[in-house]
């Protein structure tokens, strides 16, 4: 009768724990939701025009001319969310998808330069500017958008983020 009774209150803990970090799990989902809720539309209706800007070696570039999956991670060299999330961007499959990162928000092309080495970014790193950041409706960082091969955006992401995180929405929008 003990151990019926103790099996009985196990199971009552599972299922109130479990409950709890449901509701914690739907906190988090709706304050992301709520945090992104001024990024550009994620239904195809916008497209991405071709931009151009200046690589953080000095060349100028021109991104999105190419129609292919793309994603586009937004960040500041003095944001740590941004230093802890940069690196998710290493395991996407650089094959399938073109990621392009921009930093914003910078007070020198240096202080953007010890943020990349820092925090060894091996991708190609372009410098971002107010027209960027209104292009891209960007309110803080770091951001991200997805995409599709025909430069609409389809998926897009406010705050820490990970590898796994990207690549679910790049299954989901597959699936789609």
């Amino acid at each position: 009768m003990i151990a019926t009774l103790k099996s009985k209150l196990n199971g009552k803990r599972l299922k109130k724990v479990a409950f709890e970090l449901l509701v914690v799990i739907l906190i988090v989902v709706a304050v992301q939701m709520w945090r992104a809720k001024d990024m550009l539309e994620t239904d195809g209706s916008v497209t991405v025009e071709p931009v151009t800007t200046v690589s953080l070696q000095g060349e100028t570039l021109t991104l999105f001319e190419q129609p292919q999956n793309t994603l586009i991670y937004f960040f500041a060299p003095w944001c740590q969310v941004c230093a802890w999330s940069i690196g998710s961007l290493e395991a996407i499959d650089k094959n399938n998808t073109n990621i392009v990162v921009i930093a914003m928000d910078y007070g020198s092309v240096e202080a953007v330069q010890r943020f990349v080495q820092e925090h060894n970014v091996k991708l190609p790193v372009a410098l971002g500017n107010r027209a960027v950041a209104q292009q891209f409706s960007i309110k803080g960082y770091p951001s991200y958008y997805l995409l599709n091969e025909n430069n609409q955006v389809v998926a897009k992401h406010f705050g820490y983020t990970t590898s796994t995180q990207i690549k679910l929405q790049q299954w989901l929008v597959r699936q789609g």
